[in-house]
């Protein structure tokens, strides 16, 4: 995404996230107001591979149980 030219920030705990007019408006915890056409807000959680029974495949899991994958 970064390299498309989209401004990244991890972490970013947020408060809110609200549509103002000129345009979005997300509000972080430490205060910092970010504009945007859009906002993507992603949560991380602990992988749910279990019911798809990737044992009995080829797919390779990482020790935390996510899906392991190559880079880009």
């Amino acid at each position: 995404m970064i390299k498309l030219g989209l401004d990244v920030r991890m972490p970013a705990p947020h408060e809110k996230v609200t549509k103002e007019e000129n345009g979005i408006c997300c509000h972080l915890k430490d205060g910092e107001k970010i504009y945007a056409d859009k906002c993507l807000v992603a949560l991380g959680r602990p992988p749910n591979v279990e019911p798809l029974n990737l044992g009995v495949t080829d797919v390779n899991l990482n020790k935390d149980g996510s899906v392991a994958v190559d880079e880009l």
